[in-house]
């Protein structure tokens, strides 16, 4: 018989617990009980077609910080 298949062992009281979750997206933050998460996006603006097309892109920027 699978492992699987057996019934559960007995509970050692840990799923009992119960955690609030809080959100507080201005902070990018999700809470956990007492254990807080944080996250940060950022949208990609552009997708290089090629690495010659990267380092066009690489050179152009260079170049135009240096005129500034």
């Amino acid at each position: 018989m699978s492992r699987f298949m057996h019934p559960h062992p007995k509970s050692t009281g840990m799923h009992s617990n119960k955690y609030s979750v809080i959100e507080l997206p201005l902070l990018n933050t999700l809470f956990f009980g007492q254990n807080s998460v944080s996250w940060s996006s950022n949208k990609q603006r552009t997708i290089a077609r090629s690495s010659t097309e990267v380092e066009y892109r690489v050179v152009a920027s260079a170049l135009a910080e240096t005129d500034w």
